[in-house]
C-alpha cells in the first residue's frame, strides 16, 4: 500500500500531551499499542519535559511505525494538543491525557463505531482511578444508546444533556475532525483549568449526528502535581471566565431554548463547584472575586443535577457565604 492510501485509510489518530510523565506514560502507550492493529496512528506531542518522558517516548516510537513524536517548547496542554490537531490525519480524534489509560478492547469499539455510521462526536464514559484498580464503572444502558443514535437533531443533543451523557474530559470523546477543522476549534492556550469544557462545548454545538459508546477511558486521579489536584485562584477564575463566556454567547445566538435550558443546568453545577473552591481560598483571593460570584447565584435556580439542588437549598436556607463555606469544607472532607 502506498504511503498516500496509507494516509486515506487512517481512521483515527490519538492525540497525547506529555509534560514529565516519566511514571506513567508507559502504562498509556501500552495499554494503546496492545489493541491497535489498523487504520490508528498516535501521536505523542511532547511539551517541553525535563524528566526521561523524551526517551521513553522515542523508544515506543521506534518500535511502533503509527507513532508519531514531536517536541515543543513548554506552553502547556492546550498548546501540545493545538499542536497534535495539526500533525493528525485519521478522520476522527481522540484526546488521551500521558497520565491516563484506555481499557481493554475501547479502540475496537471505537473503530466499530466509525466504521457503523458517519457521526459527528462519539460520546464515551470514563471511570477514576485512584490507585490503578479499576473502580466500578456505571454502564449506559443500551435503550440510551439506542435513542440518541436515532433521534433527530436537536433532540439527540437535548437528550444527550438531560440524561448526562455527555463528558466534557478530552479523553471522553471521539469528534470527527472535520467538525473541528470546519469550525476552526481549537484549545484557548490561556485557559489552564476549564480548556477541556470550553473546547468540547464548541465542539458539540456543531455535532449533529450523535453516538454513545460504554465507558472506555481510566481518568487517573491520585497524581498530585496534576492540573486538577490543586485549587487557587487562576482555577476559580478560569471557571468564573467559562460561566461569564457562555451566558454571553446564550445573549448573542439564538440557541434552542431547550439546548439552552439544558447548558444553563450544567453552569450551575459548574457555578457549586466556583463556589466551594473559592471558600478555601486565602481572605483576600475570595475578596477579590467575591462580588462575581455573588452576580450569578442566580444560576442556582436550574437545578436539574441534584447536587445543584442541594446547593440551592442550602443557599436559600443559610445564605450564599455561609453555603460556600460548607460545600468548601465538604469538598476538603470529600478529598
Amino acid at each position: 500500500m502506498s504511503n498516500k492510501a496509507k494516509k486515506q485509510n487512517i481512521l483515527l489518530s490519538i492525540i497525547i500531551p506529555v509534560y514529565n510523565l516519566e511514571n506513567y506514560i508507559k502504562d498509556c502507550l501500552d495499554s494503546l499499542v496492545k489493541q491497535i492493529t489498523e487504520n490508528v496512528e498516535i501521536i505523542i506531542v511532547n511539551d517541553g519535559s525535563t524528566d526521561k518522558s523524551e526517551m521513553i517516548c522515542k523508544k515506543y516510537c521506534s518500535e511502533y511505525p503509527y507513532i508519531k513524536y514531536v517536541y515543543q517548547e513548554n506552553a502547556g496542554v492546550s498548546s501540545a494538543r493545538n499542536n497534535g490537531l495539526n500533525l493528525a490525519i485519521g478522520k476522527y480524534i481522540q484526546f488521551v491525557d500521558g497520565d491516563d489509560w484506555l481499557l481493554p478492547n475501547a479502540i475496537d469499539e471505537i473503530l466499530k463505531k466509525i466504521k457503523n455510521d458517519d457521526f459527528d462526536i462519539i460520546c464515551g464514559r470514563y471511570v477514576k482511578s485512584y490507585d490503578k484498580k479499576n473502580q466500578k464503572i456505571s454502564l449506559i444502558e443500551s435503550k440510551s444508546i439506542n435513542s440518541i443514535e436515532k433521534s433527530c437533531y436537536p433532540q439527540n443533543l437535548i437528550t444527550l444533556l438531560k440524561k448526562n451523557l455527555f463528558n466534557y474530559g478530552a479523553g471522553a470523546n471521539i469528534t470527527k475532525r472535520a467538525i473541528i477543522i470546519n469550525n476552526n476549534l481549537l484549545f484557548d492556550v490561556k485557559v489552564k483549568y476549564t480548556e477541556d469544557i470550553m473546547f468540547f462545548l464548541n465542539v458539540l454545538l456543531n455535532c449533529k449526528k450523535i453516538a454513545i459508546i460504554q465507558c472506555h477511558y481510566v481518568y487517573r486521579q491520585s497524581r498530585n502535581c496534576s492540573a486538577t489536584s490543586s485549587i487557587s485562584l487562576k482555577r476559580v477564575l478560569d471557571n468564573l471566565d467559562l460561566i461569564v463566556y457562555w451566558i454571553k454567547r446564550f445573549e448573542k445566538n439564538d440557541f434552542y431554548f431547550e439546548i439552552q435550558n439544558e447548558l444553563y443546568n450544567f453552569l450551575a453545577y459548574e457555578y457549586c463547584i466556583i463556589l466551594g473552591f473559592a471558600f478555601q481560598l486565602e481572605k483576600n483571593e475570595l475578596n477579590q472575586i467575591y462580588k462575581d460570584i455573588y452576580k450569578y447565584r442566580w444560576l442556582l435556580k436550574y437545578n436539574s443535577f441534584k447536587k445543584v439542588k442541594m446547593v440551592s437549598t442550602v443557599y436559600h436556607i443559610i445564605g450564599l457565604k455561609a453555603a460556600g463555606k460548607l460545600l468548601g469544607c465538604f469538598i476538603k472532607w470529600k478529598k
